[in-house]
């Protein structure tokens, strides 16, 4: 309620949540967009290390490189250039992974991903979806990725321990 978040100098966006139920759980489940990360890999081949018992798997295309990992119910997938020597996207999957070890992610009623666009000379993009029976909840941003899965690590899945 405070003027201050209608002026452009003082506030700006940092999150889009949103929430939208589809007509069955089953178009809720596709619409997530969730995949095995090691689908079209044979026997783990091609697979890196994410630490913690988590393995990666790589793609290129379009000048880009793609690294997925599957952590439960999510798929989580990072997007960087392949002009970057520094393998941004690594760096950030191995993040991803260490942040995951101390956060948990909202519990998807069946699936959940991450995609995360950590390419140079431009705002990360960050977009966060999991399903919840007919729902899907979307997180969207252009704050640091590690940020947004903060936000997302805050909400309550109703789970009890």
């Amino acid at each position: 309620n405070n003027n201050a978040l209608n002026d452009p100098n003082q506030a700006s966006q940092i999150v889009t949540i949103s929430a939208l139920r589809y007509p069955s759980v089953s178009e809720a489940n596709v619409a997530v967009g969730y995949q095995k990360a090691d689908a079209g890999y044979e026997n783990g081949a091609g697979g890196i290390d994410l630490g913690h018992g988590l393995t990666g798997y790589e793609n290129a295309g379009a000048g880009s490189q793609f690294i997925g990992w599957n952590e439960g119910n999510w798929y989580i997938d990072v997007r960087s250039s392949l002009a970057n020597t520094t393998q941004p996207g690594r760096q950030m999957a191995t993040k991803i992974v260490e942040k995951l070890e101390k956060e948990l992610l909202p519990a998807p009623n069946s699936v959940g991903k991450i995609q995360a666009d950590v390419t140079d000379n431009k705002p990360n993009q960050t977009s966060i979806v999991w399903q919840e029976e007919d729902s899907v909840y979307t997180i969207e941003s252009s704050i640091d990725v590690l940020s947004t899965i903060g936000i997302a690590t805050s909400f309550d899945d109703g789970a009890t321990d």
